[in-house]
């Protein structure tokens, strides 16, 4: 505490610094009158110069000379004066990382102190009592728990003034530009649509999917996520609330086979038919092999970890626990697709409930918020692309049919925060007569970084073959056989 404290007074006045001071401010207070005090005098400067203090502006400020007085001064805070300041962000954070994890195992075992002792203080009481202590400590640990991981969330920010401030800049150019000569497209992503190539993602984004029931919310949302797996070699979390677990493995498994610009001249492969267990020889051979090795084997993919939640009441701290069990355990993930988050329940543990529509809007917030500021297993910045679907009412369909079936963002007014908080909103549309056509409809209505596509587009949605979106119908052999009968070709 000591070495960070002196690290914000004594730090020239650098811009780096400037992005920690309310996450510590957050994460000391109340624990050390000293570290109080030494924030207290950088806010008083900073609320009457409008700049980080420097060392110079200290001396003045504080009426002393050099930097003898000055360590002097802040004996009470920093009782070492030969503590090292951190040369860089990297060793100021990992300072930051350790001091956090100490505090937090010092919480842990001050409740499993104080839980013990009120056990054996109570040695004859009832076991529903035992219980409700039980569930008194776990309720504890998962505050304990909660507050860790906000204090680990950081903020970015940076006074654009001066040449550090344009090397900066450089430097990021720099990177994205490596990236691209790397052959990743940089920082950005495409959608796989058709026509909507213009639509750039990036990590943090939150990119939401709305639409009436069965109306290929799902299906666009595993089409978007099969193409960051394959073309960006993205790693993926998939977590479905709608379909066993097996149905999706088979739905990536199968679309990744009728990928025929990665397998030219292979068969087709139908879902129904898989899920009948009657694929052809061919097929089977074809699916169980090739195609099923290619999905988990190759090394321009990403890797895809699919999760099917076993428990009623799945909350954000749910999602983020296993977030950071998959970070931990196996690789980094990049995007996060939820189908979808309404399905996901709105109420903290423990906490009271209030208006429903209000506590979505929260959890929607809440889970943006995660993936601008979500953090790796070393503690640095690692935000993740958030893609989800959500449903669109009855009214909200009616009023599309009314307009040639096109919606408006009032659509989705019934969750204001996914207008305020999505990168990214599309729409999916089918009725009576493109059902009977096999046609899906997508329309764009937001993109925060550019300009919106602004007319829905038709596709030809392949359902039996994975969810493949073209431009172009695409018949079975039977199929061509059937019309060639009927035309009497």
């Amino acid at each position: 505490m000591n070495q960070i404290l002196k690290t914000f007074i004594l730090s020239p006045s650098d811009s780096m610094w400037l992005c920690y001071r309310e996450n510590f401010k957050r994460f000391f207070e109340g624990r050390s009158p000293q570290f109080d005090a030494g924030i207290e005098l950088i806010e008083m400067y900073q609320n009457r110069y409008g700049i980080f203090p420097s060392m110079d502006s200290l001396e003045k400020e504080l009426t002393i000379s050099g930097e003898m007085e000055l360590l002097s001064f802040l004996q009470g805070v920093c009782s070492d004066p030969g503590v090292e300041i951190y040369p860089d962000t990297d060793s100021f954070v990992s300072g930051m990382r350790i001091i956090q994890k100490v505090t937090m195992e010092q919480d842990v075992f001050s409740q499993l102190a104080g839980f013990n002792n009120s056990l054996s203080a109570a040695k004859n009481t009832r076991f529903e009592t035992v219980v409700d202590q039980v569930e008194g400590l776990m309720a504890s640990l998962a505050s304990v728990r909660d507050k860790a991981r906000s204090d680990s969330q950081r903020s970015a920010s940076a006074l654009l003034f001066g040449p550090e401030a344009c090397q900066e800049f450089r430097d990021l150019y720099t990177k994205n530009e490596n990236l691209t000569l790397e052959g990743s497209g940089g920082h950005y992503f495409d959608l796989g649509i058709p026509g909507f190539e213009s639509l750039q993602l990036k990590l943090g984004d939150l990119v939401t999917i709305g639409g009436f029931q069965s109306h290929g919310k799902s299906l666009l949302l595993r089409q978007i996520a099969y193409h960051l797996l394959t073309r960006y070699g993205l790693n993926v979390l998939f977590l479905s609330f709608e379909m066993f677990f097996n149905s999706v493995l088979a739905q990536f498994h199968i679309r990744h086979a009728n990928n025929k610009m990665q397998f030219p001249g292979t068969p087709y492969v139908s879902y129904d038919r898989f899920k009948n267990g009657v694929l052809q020889e061919d097929e089977k051979n074809f699916l169980l092999g090739d195609a099923s090795s290619d999905l988990v084997n190759n090394p321009n993919y990403g890797t895809l970890y699919l999760e099917e939640p076993c428990k009623g009441e799945y909350r954000v701290s749910d999602l983020l626990d296993k977030l950071r069990y998959v970070e931990d355990n196996y690789m980094p993930i990049h995007v996060v697709a939820v189908d979808y988050i309404t399905l996901m329940h709105p109420f903290a543990q423990g906490s009271r409930a209030y208006e429903v529509r209000s506590a979505y809007n929260q959890m929607i917030k809440t889970l943006k918020n995660h993936a601008l500021s979500h953090t790796d297993r070393k503690g640095a910045r690692s935000p993740f692309l958030l893609i989800s679907p959500v449903q669109i009412s009855r009214h909200g369909l009616d009023d599309a049919l009314k307009n040639d079936g096109k919606y408006d963002v009032s659509a989705i007014k019934d969750y204001s925060e996914i207008e305020t908080s999505s990168d990214v909103i599309l729409t999916t549309l089918i009725d009576s007569e493109m059902r009977e056509d096999n046609k899906l409809r997508v329309q764009n209505l937001k993109y925060r970084d550019g300009k919106m596509v602004v007319d829905p587009k038709d596709f030809y949605c392949h359902f039996d073959r994975g969810g493949i979106l073209s431009t172009i119908e695409s018949r079975s052999q039977q199929d061509m056989i059937e019309l060639i009968q009927r035309l009497q070709i």
